[in-house]
Formats: C-alpha cells, sequence, structure tokens
C-alpha cells in the first residue's frame, strides 16, 4: 500500500489516514479474528518486517465488505471518496447478486428455503 507491496502498520495509516498505534491495533484484531495473518518478508536485505495478508477467511469475508461499503455509502452518508477498483483494468467493482446458473438476480427473485439434505 502506498506505493509500498507490503502493508505495514505505518503503510496502511497513510492509506486509510489513521494513526500508526490505531492501524497496528486494527492490524491485530483482524489477525485475532483469522481474517488476516502476519507473515515476515525482507526487501532487498533490510530488517526482516511483517506483511498482512488475507487468510481464506478474509478472502471469503470481501464481498460483505464490498456490500456494506456500497450500502453505507448510498444510504447512511458513508464516503464516496473510497472505491474498490480491479487491479487489471482500474475499472470499480461491483457486487452482483447471481445463481449459481450465472443469472443476475433482484431481490424480488430470490427466496430463503431449507437445503435438502441427505439422512443416512
Amino acid at each position: 500500500m502506498c506505493g509500498e507491496p507490503h502493508a505495514t502498520p505505518c503503510a496502511v495509516g497513510r492509506q486509510v489516514v489513521l494513526a500508526p498505534a490505531t492501524a497496528a491495533t486494527h492490524l491485530r484484531a483482524l489477525t485475532d479474528a483469522g481474517l488476516i495473518a502476519r507473515r515476515p518478508y525482507r526487501d532487498g536485505g533490510v530488517r526482516t518486517r511483517d506483511e498482512y495478508v488475507l487468510t481464506p477467511a478474509g478472502i471469503d469475508l470481501i464481498p460483505v465488505v464490498i456490500g456494506l461499503f456500497e450500502w453505507g455509502t448510498k444510504h447512511a452518508e458513508g464516503t464516496d471518496e473510497l472505491e474498490f477498483a480491479h487491479i487489471g483494468c482500474g475499472e470499480p467493482v461491483a457486487l452482483r447478486v447471481s445463481c449459481t446458473a450465472a443469472h443476475d438476480l433482484g431481490a424480488d427473485e430470490i427466496e430463503v428455503r431449507l437445503e435438502e439434505r441427505e439422512r443416512a
């Protein structure tokens, strides 16, 4: 972040305008929750530092985070100064709800039902 390949507490703090101590507290909480993991790295012979990487649980949470962010921007006076963007093309990321047959769905096309399971 911030032009650095690794997300250190200071780098994250500069990216989202947090004090380094606050960023470190949030990183610790995310690590404790199992959403990110600390991993040591060394760049060009410099001292060993830590980077933070998403765990499988953190990766699974990405659509939820983006959805909450979009909802907050639209309905709760959230900031529209930030956006999630595709690294490959630079276009903004948008969430869509679809079925496993890849049909995009509206809220009126979704039902909640009990999943049928085979009994042993």
